[in-house]
């Protein structure tokens, strides 16, 4: 397949068809391309987080998840890449 034609293909893909597959990157969570996630993103990405989740993820406290915060969310194994909120060593 043209290396080209893929890539275009992998730019203009509607996120909302990626979200429904699951969490996967932070660019596919963050669904308005604000470089920043809401709990709505969230939970489009993550059907069964919950508000204390987002907590333990937004390590800075301002109520939004930034790429830093999602990556060592996948570190901690908070959350997978799969769209699974997991118990990252800790009982939810």
């Amino acid at each position: 397949m043209n290396t080209k034609i893929l890539a275009l293909a992998l730019v203009i893909a509607p996120a909302g068809a990626a979200l429904a597959q699951g969490g996967s990157n932070f660019a596919t969570v963050d669904a308005d391309g604000n470089g920043q996630i809401s709990m709505k993103e969230m939970e489009a990405a993550y059907k069964n987080i919950m508000v204390a989740d987002f907590v333990r993820i937004d390590t800075n406290e301002d109520y939004l998840i930034d790429e830093g915060e999602y990556m060592q969310a996948l570190e901690q194994n908070i959350i997978d890449q799969n769209g699974t909120v997991t118990s990252g060593g800790q009982s939810n």
